[in-house]
């Protein structure tokens, strides 16, 4: 189960974390349940590892609380061991012993840390090998396996101490995209399979969008919003959050009566849950995929535009349009099948529509 029924399996409660003078979390609450996937995602240096190497106690933090798989997290707890026995946790560089096998790796914790018998924990090991794909490399050493090879290993690792918790901190950014995209698919069965509690960290959109159920934006060691991802992808609630996850287009224009936006000598009208204020100076943003082509439909903002140019991006094709009265390009998106009928030539006029519902208001982005 995902949903939120019962007490969640990590709780944090206004959580800071200092170094220093600098502030790398700000009063950050997160709650994770049961089964969930929740993936933690933002810009470099947003806090996102931080927060969970705070939730592993891999760092301590200076305010706030944390509880994590039925423990209280703080500086000075005891018997940390206890709480790493309950967390699995796979680093972005593999963290492997280099001078132990790959099984000598999986059995090393229950073995040392955990008091398990050595030939159970063979047996443990062999079934989470096989699991991962990679039985055949068992009497490997690290050092003569590929990145993809060595991330399985450490993703074996951390399950084959039945973990009711398993932390993720940017897993596939070491790898290729091909190898990358087959065990973004593995690790999410997985996690299926086991039924563990997940939690990624990545900076990758592409990676946030297709592990979660549920997706935490960070942003300058604050939470910017939490929610499913299609809820975040369709309503952002910062500019911030729509610039990060996906392509959009932004403009800044001056709210000239409620639901209306005026950007250069266009008006753009917007759905009324933007949030429209008369007067005051706004940013409209769209996606690129909303853009609709040759429509006449009454429910958009017609644009008369100018075409400057297009990019083959294999399923789909962008491009590059100027819009007469607004003195800003902007880009759409069509499925590369269409757009060999539809795609205007460099310099060709075409008039376009953006969807007054699929256009988001903001305060003014800061220049």
């Amino acid at each position: 189960m995902t949903g939120n029924d019962g007490a969640p399996i990590i709780s944090v409660r206004g959580l800071n974390k200092f170094y220093g003078e600098f502030q790398a979390l700000k009063n950050i609450s997160l709650d994770v349940f049961p089964g969930g996937r929740v993936v933690v995602c933002g810009p470099s240096g947003s806090g996102k590892s931080t927060l969970i190497r705070c939730i592993n106690r891999l760092e301590a933090h200076q305010g706030g609380e944390i509880t994590a798989a039925g423990r209280r997290v703080h500086a000075q707890m005891k018997n940390i061991h206890l709480l790493r026995a309950d967390i699995g946790m796979v680093f972005q560089n593999f963290n492997l012993f280099p001078h132990l096998t790959v099984t000598q790796n999986l059995t090393a914790g229950p073995v040392w840390a955990l008091g398990t018998p050595e030939a159970e924990a063979q047996k443990t090991a062999r079934l989470y090998l096989e699991r991962v794909k990679i039985p055949e490399q068992a009497e490997k050493y690290p050092a003569q396996l590929s990145g993809g090879q060595q991330q399985r290993v450490a993703l074996a690792r951390a399950l084959a101490i039945s973990p009711a918790l398993l932390l993720l901190d940017e897993p596939l950014s070491a790898i290729d995209a091909k190898v990358r995209q087959r065990l973004r698919r593995e690790i999410k069965q997985l996690q299926r399979d086991f039924g563990v509690t997940t939690v990624m960290v990545t900076h990758d959109q592409e990676e946030a969008l297709t592990m979660a159920d549920r997706i935490a934006v960070i942003n300058c060691g604050r939470i910017e919003q939490i929610g499913a991802p299609r809820e975040i992808y369709d309503r952002p609630a910062s500019a911030f959050v729509a610039d990060f996850l996906g392509t959009m287009n932004f403009f800044d224009g001056v709210c000239a009566v409620p639901g209306t936006v005026r950007v250069g000598d266009c008006d753009f009208r917007c759905s009324d849950e933007s949030g429209v204020c008369d007067g005051g100076e706004v940013t409209i943003a769209f996606r690129p995929e909303h853009i609709e082509w040759n429509s006449g439909g009454g429910g958009g903002n017609r644009l008369c535009c100018v075409a400057e140019g297009a990019e083959f991006l294999g399923a789909v094709t962008r491009i590059v349009l100027r819009a007469d009265g607004v003195g800003k390009t902007f880009i759409a998106e069509l499925p590369s099948a269409l757009a060999a009928e539809l795609m205007p030539a460099e310099g060709e006029r075409v008039t376009v529509t953006a969807p007054a519902a699929e256009l988001r208001v903001f305060p003014r982005l800061a220049q």
